[in-house]
């Protein structure tokens, strides 16, 4: 992959923000100084999600566009769609596509995902992942940051306009990939159980292996078909508290 050096984008926003360098320094990322910032769900989801190199496929909520730019960086999806209903955020994910030189792959919308199934035609995905936020709408307390609060809370999307969307975007035999806290399993399965989606894989992220699962990753299939497999789970640090071998290849590209 092409080093483009600074990122000198006409069209990423003013603003405050930071330069992060992934795999080794080949893939160069802003993002906000404060307010909305990757971290390890979305390095989890980037990483245990099988993608086909001649597959197309879309991000739902996309940030500053991490997800689609790790996965294209490991030849996974020939074509993808990033959408983020914050425009400053969509501004700089398209800053960031171009900046690592994958605008020819990588396509962001400035675009609410819950209006997908009334913009047309649906169907040509193979894959759709996302990110959603954490929090039920209206529970815990929210962050005065109006990009962390919509980042950490359903104030954009509940599960169900997650799964419809996704519905919509997918063709029949296509997967939805999620990652989302351990607690809301229940939630999920019956969020995807009303939108025609069966469970395909299932993989518990804990942050030490004598702790409860923390998060979830999930493989939904659009269409029913074999039984559900559940994956080894998946340690973010030993027993003695050092960072997993699994979780350093995930960083290291």
């Amino acid at each position: 992959m092409t080093n483009q050096g600074e990122m000198t984008d006409p069209e990423a926003p003013a603003g405050d923000w930071t330069e992060e360098r992934l795999f080794g320094g080949r893939l160069q990322v802003r993002q906000p100084r404060t307010g909305y910032r990757y971290g390890l769900d979305t390095v989890l989801l980037a990483g245990l999600t099988d993608c086909g190199a001649g597959e197309r496929a879309a991000d739902l909520g996309t940030g500053c566009g991490v997800i689609p730019i790790i996965m294209t960086a490991r030849g996974r999806g020939r074509e993808w769609l990033g959408l983020e209903v914050q425009e400053e955020l969509a501004r700089l994910a398209r800053s960031n596509v171009a900046a690592n030189g994958l605008s020819a792959v990588i396509r962001i919308e400035w675009a609410d995902f819950r209006e997908i199934p009334r913009l047309g035609a649906g169907g040509w995905a193979d894959l759709v992942v996302s990110n959603p936020p954490y929090g039920r709408f209206g529970a815990g307390r929210v962050s005065p940051n109006p990009e962390r609060a919509a980042a950490r809370q359903e104030q954009a999307g509940t599960l169900d306009g997650l799964f419809g969307a996704a519905a919509h975007l997918l063709h029949p035999g296509g997967r939805l990939a999620l990652i989302c806290p351990a607690p809301r399993l229940v939630e999920l399965i019956q969020a995807a159980t009303r939108f025609g989606f069966h469970p395909g894989r299932l993989t518990f992220v804990h942050i030490r292996p004598e702790q409860p699962a923390r998060l979830i990753h999930g493989l939904w299939n659009r269409r029913g078909g074999s039984d559900l497999v559940v994956a080894p789970p998946f340690f973010v640090h030993t027993a003695a508290g050092a960072i997993s071998p699994e979780l350093e290849r995930l960083y290291a590209g």
